[in-house]
């Protein structure tokens, strides 16, 4: 049985059909399989160490449970930092808060590989009442999206920043109007959250900002944005009005939680796919900064990502979705496209994979799919 063990475990530096097989395979085994991979873990080379990290994601939902997390906790002070975060990213599947500790320090490494480890693994931990109040806030800064070197990302106190952005949704959270600029906000605003502009056109990203601003300091009466956000993409508007739905978010004396979960089910035949595209991309930035729950505390995240990603962000989602593919079954295979859809084990969502390439490989990475039907 050693000789099988040792080669499953090479398996998991193959490609992700093996490693799948070997997974399975190493279920099957059970607990001798799970005592194996602590002894590799614990007195392996490096490559060893790492691959038996990875490995040991298959016993999270086994009785070898705790034993798998005790011996990965303890690989969180391993000498080599690869294996260090391998383990980290596997022990983010066993929600254990030992990992809690360990990670958020890692937010002030100087190396930039566990920093962004930290944030991957912050981000995946969902929500937990029992949690301190402390850690909420470092998984808040965790699930702030790492800014692209090529797009200014204003801080979150620089309001002149922020209403001088080119992105709607932004790329921050909404920072508080200063008392003394609310009157140019208001004349900036042009109106009301879903009120077109003269003569009758779409606002642009300025206002729509200027607008989320201020219904974020409670500047417009809740009514009028509930009702806007309602009637936001009735057909005959004369623009769909994302603005309307976001100033419903931040809005503090509305709740628009059941709006957002009705936007967010329509399908192909009640609203063009761009417009719910960005709807989409609306409410992740909503769930990434706190304006709106997350619809679910499965580890795959799929809440918070935005539907087809810039080229920039869809290389950094690669590693998260390395660390989620195992835990997803492919359903169907778009060979036109080169793509694939793929369904959370756990939560049931679906993803897309597509590839990108790094200039010196193809990174592959998914997204939230809108529907199973027409992905």
């Amino acid at each position: 049985m050693r000789d099988e063990l040792s080669a499953l475990v090479k398996q998991f530096g193959y490609g992700f059909g093996e490693r799948v097989d070997a997974g399975r395979r190493l279920v099957e085994l059970g607990a001798p399989a799970a005592d194996r991979l602590l002894v590799l873990l614990r007195e392996g080379d490096t490559g060893t160490r790492a691959l038996a990290a990875f490995a040991l994601a298959e016993f999270e939902a086994t009785p070898q449970r705790q034993a798998a997390a005790d011996g990965l906790v303890a690989a969180l002070y391993d000498d080599h930092p690869p294996v260090r975060r391998r383990a980290a990213r596997t022990l983010r599947f066993f929600r254990d808060p030992r990992l809690d500790g360990v990670v958020i320090r890692w937010l002030d490494s100087p190396d930039d590989a566990d920093r962004s480890c930290a944030r991957s693994c912050l981000a995946g931990l969902g929500s937990d009442d029992t949690r301190p109040a402390r850690l909420d806030h470092a998984i808040l800064q965790a699930r702030r999206p790492v800014p692209r070197l090529s797009v200014a990302h204003p801080s979150p106190v620089d309001f002149a920043g922020f209403l001088s952005g080119k992105d709607f949704p932004p790329e921050s959270p909404v920072p508080p109007v200063p008392a003394e600029d609310l009157p140019a906000v208001r004349l900036a605003a042009r109106g009301e959250p879903g009120d077109p502009v003269r003569p009758g056109l779409f606002p642009r990203p300025a206002v729509k900002l200027a607008r989320l601003a201020l219904a974020q300091a409670g500047d417009y009466p809740a009514d009028s944005v509930r009702k806007a956000a309602e009637t936001a993409y009735d057909r005959g508007r004369p623009y769909r009005a994302h603005d309307a739905l976001a100033c419903a978010l931040v809005h503090p004396e509305v709740d628009a939680t059941d709006l957002a979960l009705s936007y967010g089910r329509q399908r192909q035949g009640e609203r063009g796919w761009r417009s719910r595209r960005k709807t989409h991309q609306v409410l992740a930035w909503a769930r990434r900064y706190g304006y709106l729950p997350l619809e679910s505390g499965c580890v795959c995240a799929h809440g918070w990502f935005t539907t087809s990603p810039s080229r920039d962000v869809a290389a950094a989602m690669s590693a998260h979705w390395d660390a989620i593919r195992p835990r997803c079954t492919l359903i169907e295979t778009d060979t036109d496209h080169w793509r694939r859809l793929w369904r959370c084990d756990r939560c049931g969502e679906h993803w897309v994979e597509e590839s990108v390439s790094s200039g010196h490989a193809e990174l592959y990475y998914a997204y939230p799919a809108q529907s199973s039907i027409a992905w």
